[in-house]
């Protein structure tokens, strides 16, 4: 994994709000996610608790444990 792979936030709020402008920058680009590879994992004290869904390209993300 390299640091280009990352987004990391304190919030899911934060979260969010970098997915959105990660999204607009990228249509500004012409660049593309791909929302079936893209995940999302808590790291720190509350790595057990339920996140709230976090979304890309109006795809619901999917929360998971471990990365390969």
């Amino acid at each position: 994994m390299y640091a280009d792979d990352l987004m990391l936030s304190p919030s899911v709020t934060g979260l969010q709000k970098l997915l959105d402008i990660s999204v607009s920058t990228a249509n500004e680009l012409c660049l593309q996610f791909n929302d079936k590879k893209s995940h999302c994992m808590v790291i720190g004290p509350k790595y057990n608790s339920k996140p709230v869904p976090m979304f890309l390209l109006g795809n619901s993300m999917e929360w998971v444990d471990s990365v390969k």
